[in-house]
């Protein structure tokens, strides 16, 4: 069974959010730039034409000042969300380093456990080489044993 919410070996969560972010804003941006800017310039134009009409000059300041209030607040809302995206960007990018740390650190790491190894390896060979009584036994006897530890280590590490 595959857990893909799993972030220890899946990265489908941190894909879909980031997704889901970058739609949003794109759906942000296309509402603002296009319904949002036809709307009102339907909207506008009908009032403007009746206003006109009327005459009412005092009316058409009300609408100019209320149009741009919207349009101020429209922009602050914008500038908002923007600056939400760049701090989750920012925090995302911040994880994403200390991760990139975190495994090189183990890199080196792993390195180092393999150089040990593999000296423990050579030495060991040598030590086959060197067998006095000529059967090898104990010393299989204990690299049998160093095996299990390892083993065992590495189960229990999980």
């Amino acid at each position: 069974e595959i857990d893909i919410e799993n972030p220890d070996y899946c990265d489908f969560s941190k894909l879909r959010s980031l997704l889901l972010h970058e739609r949003t804003l794109d759906l942000i941006e296309r509402t603002h730039r296009e319904l949002y800017h036809n709307f009102r310039a339907t909207t506008l134009t009908n009032i403007n034409y009746a206003q006109v009409l009327k005459g009412d000059k005092v009316e058409s300041k009300r609408l100019k000042h209320m149009e741009a209030e919207m349009e101020r607040v429209l922009q602050d809302k914008v500038e908002k969300r923007r600056q939400r995206l760049l701090q989750y960007k920012d925090s995302e990018e911040k994880s994403l380093e200390v991760e990139f740390k975190q495994l090189e650190a183990e890199k080196i790491d792993l390195a180092q456990r393999k150089n040990n190894f593999q000296q423990w390896k050579v030495s060991q060979m040598n030590m086959d080489h060197c067998d006095p009584d000529g059967d090898g036994s104990e010393d299989r006897d204990q690299s049998r044993n160093l095996m299990g530890l390892m083993t065992l280590r590495r189960i229990r590490k999980k």
